[in-house]
């Protein structure tokens, strides 16, 4: 039977199961990974069509969309999970932003993928997946929350992102934000956040933060937006909407802010320091 259990012309054959209510791109996604052989999908519209389907056949591999009617992947890949169902599990979505990653991450997901980029990109991107995830044996998923941790899937991200501390210092940036705020100097060591912003924004925000961190701790409530103006390398200027999300260790204790750069554009004057 070989690693992948099935053999088809001598060649392991993959099974996939792929769960999407968009019949357009449900048979494009079947096509691109079938085309090379080695692969063999199984479709199903539905969260409640796959679950039975998983009652009758195993997989190597799930892939899900995240959004869909009635339940989305997200759910489907939590209730697998609290179930012991291990297998390896890829969101595919078209809503990438931090907080469905983190969401997919803490779920359990395997491999997070968005939708953004060339259909030769994502597809061929996805077969990797498909292939690593099913060349690695049951046992390794088994009580494994994912095989990316939240870092690594915040790099599948196209917005720039970066996690900051209670200091407002940045720990990590994604490459999307490495390419706005990394300049030659960042590297000397660490830097705040606002070192990049102007007065006026610094001054704003600072206000801003404060008063997300004293509301209460609904997740809602204590997001807020920005449109700060950020210096860059070279004396140049960005307009860049944030969105920041209050991180909080355990019993509720503010330790830092999930920062997400939804556009970044030239300003339509030089702001004056």
């Amino acid at each position: 039977m070989g690693r992948y259990g099935i053999r088809h012309g001598g060649e392991p054959v993959i099974r996939v199961l792929l769960v999407d209510d968009d019949p357009a791109l449900f048979n494009v996604t079947k096509l691109a990974l079938e085309r090379d052989g080695g692969v063999k999908v199984d479709l199903c519209g539905s969260v409640r069509e796959a679950r039975a389907r998983l009652k009758e056949h195993s997989y190597h591999v799930i892939i899900s969309d995240y959004d869909m009617p009635l339940e989305n992947g997200i759910s489907f890949v939590r209730g697998l999970r609290e179930s012991g169902v291990s297998t390896p599990f890829i969101l595919f979505t078209g809503k990438g932003n931090e907080q469905v990653a983190m969401d997919a991450c803490n779920a359990g997901i395997d491999y997070y993928l968005t939708k953004s980029g060339s259909p030769q990109e994502v597809f061929g991107r996805m077969r990797d997946y498909v292939v690593s995830a099913a060349q690695k044996s049951p046992s390794h998923w088994m009580g494994d929350a994912a095989s990316l941790g939240p870092a690594q899937i915040l790099e599948c991200l196209p917005e720039p992102v970066l996690v900051l501390d209670a200091g407002l210092h940045i720990c990590y940036l994604n490459r999307s934000a490495a390419r706005v705020f990394a300049t030659p100097e960042y590297a000397t060591g660490p830097h705040t956040f606002t070192r990049f912003l102007t007065r006026e924004s610094s001054m704003d925000l600072l206000a801003s933060l404060e008063r997300a961190i004293n509301r209460c701790e609904d997740e809602e409530e204590s997001r807020i937006s920005a449109t700060l103006d950020v210096s860059i390398p070279d004396n140049h200027h960005l307009i860049v909407d944030c969105t920041f999300l209050p991180l909080r260790a355990e019993k509720g204790k503010h330790s830092g802010f999930l920062v997400t750069c939804r556009e970044c554009r030239m300003p339509d004057h030089l702001p004056t320091d």
